[in-house]
């Protein structure tokens, strides 16, 4: 069976399957990491856009990632930290990144 997209994971020809790029993880990472800022600090950011990231392959994955975020008409750039292991997400740091 020749590999792409549609049965990238799976050995049956018919299945559908996404394939989540690393575009769509920082994407995933940086929304879980506002949802659990606005839930541990009683704030209400929301994430206008991931302007860059990483990931650091361990015994896990370490997403370190620059984020715009909005909260109410101030607009913020962030540098958070989420850490992916097996079965567990956990934000590690979410710092404000102070202008020039």
């Amino acid at each position: 069976m020749a590999f792409n997209e549609s049965n990238a994971f799976s050995s049956k020809s018919d299945a559908k399957v996404r394939v989540m790029t690393i575009d769509d993880m920082m994407k995933k990472y940086a929304a879980y990491a506002v949802d659990v800022h606005n839930r541990t600090q009683k704030r209400k950011m929301e994430l206008v856009k991931v302007i860059d990231g990483n990931v650091q392959v361990m015994a896990g994955f370490m997403y370190h990632i620059t984020i715009r975020v909005k909260h109410g008409r101030e607009s913020k750039i962030c540098k958070v930290q989420v850490w992916h292991g097996t079965g567990k997400d956990q934000l590690v740091s979410f710092e404000e990144v102070l202008p020039r």
